[in-house]
């Protein structure tokens, strides 16, 4: 069986590529939990979300 999880949150610091380099640590991390396939870091700058 095969669960998708989305999260949306607030956030009102940096996107685009800054948020990229800014957060490789913690999307590293995730990437360790057991039995995730592959994860999808959204941002949505004008809805301050990612």
């Amino acid at each position: 069986m095969v669960y998708l999880l989305q999260v949306d949150f607030p956030h009102d610091g940096i996107f685009g590529e800054e948020f990229s380099k800014a957060f490789v640590d913690l999307a590293k991390d995730i990437s360790n939990e057991e039995g995730l396939l592959w994860k999808i870091w959204t941002e949505n700058e004008e809805t301050k979300e990612a």
